[in-house]
């Protein structure tokens, strides 16, 4: 297998590396080497259930009532030995109480050496926390105590400015602080290491958080190659430019995903306007097209974007084919352990597409 890679252009090693040679079978040889390329990315790894009967893709809320599948495990973890910052939210770290942003799994060992050796990085990637408010973020929770790299907690500038409150309980380091263009009217302040070992944890409040001024941010930090774990209530914004029709709507409540995900939609006249910027590069999206748990499970375990004004932004092929080039799929085997899933890697047109 090294012997052909090479053959295909590969660097020595690339072409004998067990996880290129592991991704050219997911995702083909153009796709592998756009991941291999080391230039600036955001990539956005998600995994849905094609709902049949409305067209959305409903984003797997990944718990015991979800299906299952080792390889979008493994394409997560890739996403995160791939980039220089894992993004996650608020919402994700309360609902993981044990979660730390590293590189798992089986295959864990060898995504790292994947990193170092072919991507040339060699420090593990860092955390970005993108939440409203620190009120509902437990300073003790082990990703600021056991993450391998630094952490960044992405806040409003009133909630940080309020961080050492009795209430909220996080301690800050004075006089010590990351560099910023001081014109952007950012707070940033080192938070105090709950023990010698921690990896540093910086509080940065700015005046609308938000996955887009999130992103500006950590490209100020040059750090470029960024994967995005949000959940599809914070990323609907990097499907839905200006350019394309109006979103629908929902009849769900402000600030409270539809009650059911199939809930009747109809047409709105509003569009958001947003960062031009605030894309994504290359969409990892494992479908999974085989049964769900009962109807009460499915509530549960399946999720429809909902914007600030209550509007539902679901997921559609029609949105990603308007967007995206898909460059490659691989069906699982329908009689393993994986049957129902299929795994997909999508680029963004271009203007010359």
């Amino acid at each position: 297998m090294s012997a052909l890679l090479a053959r295909r252009g590969y660097s020595a090693a690339a072409a004998a590396h067990p996880i290129t040679a592991k991704l050219c079978k997911l995702f083909g040889h153009e796709a592998t080497r756009m991941i291999e390329s080391g230039t600036s990315q955001h990539c956005h790894v998600t995994a849905v259930h094609h709902d049949q009967s409305s067209g959305h893709l409903l984003t797997l809320r990944i718990d015991e009532h979800a299906p299952k599948s080792a390889t979008d495990y493994f394409i997560l973890n890739m996403c995160r030995a791939l980039s220089d910052v894992v993004v996650e939210t608020g919402q994700i770290i309360r609902d993981e109480p044990r979660l730390v942003a590293d590189v798992k799994g089986p295959d864990a060992e060898l995504l790292m050496d994947w990193r170092k050796e072919v991507l040339r990085k060699a420090s593990p990637p860092s955390t970005l926390i993108l939440t409203r408010s620190l009120s509902r973020l437990n300073p003790a929770h082990p990703i600021f105590s056991h993450s391998p790299s630094p952490v960044f907690v992405f806040t409003s500038k009133d909630s940080a400015g309020q961080a050492e409150n009795k209430e909220l309980q996080w301690k800050l380091e004075a006089n010590d602080t990351i560099n910023m263009d001081a014109s952007q009217d950012i707070l940033c302040s080192k938070v105090a290491p709950h023990s010698s070992n921690s990896s540093p944890v910086y509080l940065v409040g700015h005046p609308s958080p938000s996955l887009c001024s999130a992103l500006n941010f950590l490209r100020q930090q040059r750090m470029s190659a960024i994967s995005i774990e949000a959940g599809p209530h914070t990323t609907w914004p990097l499907y839905y430019p200006t350019d394309l029709p109006s979103p629908i709507s929902s009849t769900s409540p402000r600030d409270s995903p539809p009650t059911s995900p199939l809930s009747p939609l109809s047409p709105s006249s509003s569009t958001t306007p947003l960062d031009p910027f605030c894309t994504v590069d290359l969409l990892f999206l494992s479908l999974y097209s085989g049964p769900l748990p009962s109807t009460k499970a499915t509530k549960r375990c399946v999720a429809v974007p909902v914007d600030e004004t209550g509007q539902a932004r679901p997921m559609t092929l029609d949105l990603l084919n308007r967007q995206f080039d898909l460059r490659h799929e691989y069906e699982a085997d329908k009689d393993g352990s994986e049957a129902g899933w299929k795994f997909t890697v999508w680029t963004r047109k271009t203007n010359s597409d």
